[in-house]
């Protein structure tokens, strides 16, 4: 992650921590050795007065440029390369009016926040720039001599302390990267959790859709075939037309329980189903004297979990409902296989059919794919005009 003038290491609190102490132990240091008249005298003849002043105006202004750093206002009108600037003129000043004992620290966080806010080629003339100064302060300073051994150490000194300061600014940066990544981590583990809530509830309501629609849907129609035969047979047979009334009663009794099964799976997932007899009483109660529906299952549903199990049970559901709806079929055949490589479902009857190019899938188909289809399943609906329907559902084995 890139570091942005928006978002820089220099403007958090442990490192203005660092810069603030120091301004202030430097501005403390000075001011005692001015009352006590152990500071050494300004350059180019200035009275001490006048030395004290300029060191203490930088000083201060050096920490009202700390200070100052973290206001948005401020950001906008002073730019990096001129808080740079200022800050090692200000240092500078310091530097010739004060000992260099102590303000040679202003040096070294000039080099530190050229380091943490620019590049490496930055920070190296930045210590290069710091030398010089440094050099120039001991070879003319208020002792006279030129550079003596006393100098020589106090220059590797410094050296030692950029060396120091290097190694902190890779401290620096390379803790507010970290940061910087846990905290779009958070963000997108934030973000990933609101979708995955989301698509909890979309999913579960494309569920309960679905088993609304494939389970109210199959009652209903084998209500309304019930009823067919009772209007049918209210003259010539009133006995069996009893009957039909009695099972089109017990359909819409049906109805109402998976309607309130469907809604309690809201709060249960637990629910007892068994595949087979599930389907036997799917075909009898939808079954007419129109059409015959012969129904074969081979292998064990009892190896696939009871998702597959639902998931087929409502496809077939969906698919009878179909047949009796719109294909006007009179033979139907339901084949259920369940092997260790896949579970599959095929229907075939020999209605009207259609041209699936010409029509689009309706509620139920759609609601169908969606449900294989979430199972990593694919579904295959073959029609032709007059020549019936096939529908081929395959599930892999997990």
């Amino acid at each position: 992650m890139e570091l942005t003038p928006k978002s820089l290491p220099i403007t958090q609190p442990k490192y203005r921590q660092i810069t603030l102490f120091v301004y202030s132990g430097v501005l403390i240091l000075g001011l005692l050795d001015w009352f006590n008249d152990t500071a050494l005298p300004p350059p180019f003849s200035l009275p001490n007065w006048a030395g004290i002043a300029l060191f203490s105006s930088a000083m201060l202004m050096l920490i009202g440029l700390e200070l100052a750093r973290p206001s948005n206002t401020f950001a906008t009108y002073v730019s990096p390369q001129l808080h740079l600037a200022a800050q090692l003129a200000l240092s500078v000043i310091a530097l010739a009016t004060a000992s260099y004992a102590y303000t040679q620290l202003l040096l070294l966080l000039v080099i530190l926040f050229a380091e943490l806010t620019f590049s490496r080629r930055v920070g190296i003339a930045m210590l290069l720039t710091t030398l010089v100064i440094l050099f120039f302060r001991l070879a003319y300073g208020p002792r006279g001599d030129f550079i003596s051994a006393r100098d020589v150490r106090t220059l590797l000194v410094f050296l030692l302390a950029t060396a120091l300061v290097y190694l902190l600014s890779r401290i620096i940066k390379d803790e507010w990267r970290y940061q910087q990544r846990l905290k779009l981590l958070n963000i997108q583990l934030h973000e990933h959790s609101e979708q995955l809530a989301e698509m909890a509830v979309v999913n579960e309501r494309n569920r309960l859709a679905r088993d609304i629609h494939d389970g109210l849907g199959h009652h209903l129609a084998a209500i309304s075939i019930q009823l067919e035969m009772a209007a049918k047979l209210q003259e010539k047979d009133p006995d069996n037309a009893l009957v039909a009334i009695q099972q089109a009663r017990t359909a819409s009794q049906a109805a109402l329980q998976d309607v309130r099964k469907s809604v309690g799976a809201l709060r249960n997932h637990d629910e007892q189903f068994e595949l087979a007899p599930a389907i036997e009483l799917l075909i009898e109660r939808i079954a007419s004297a129109t059409s015959k529906i012969s129904y074969q299952l081979d292998g064990n549903p009892n190896r696939y979990s009871k998702t597959v199990q639902l998931a087929l049970f409502r496809a077939t559901q969906e698919g009878l409902t179909n047949i009796h709806k719109h294909a006007a079929a009179t033979n139907v055949n339901i084949w259920l296989q369940f092997t260790a490589i896949q579970a599959r479902l095929r229907i075939v009857d020999d209605g009207i059919g259609f041209n699936p190019t010409q029509q689009t899938d309706g509620h139920g188909l759609q609601g169908l794919r969606e449900r294989i289809e979430n199972l990593s399943g694919r579904v295959q609906v073959n029609s032709h005009t007059g020549q019936g329907t096939v529908i081929d559902i395959r599930i892999p084995a997990a």
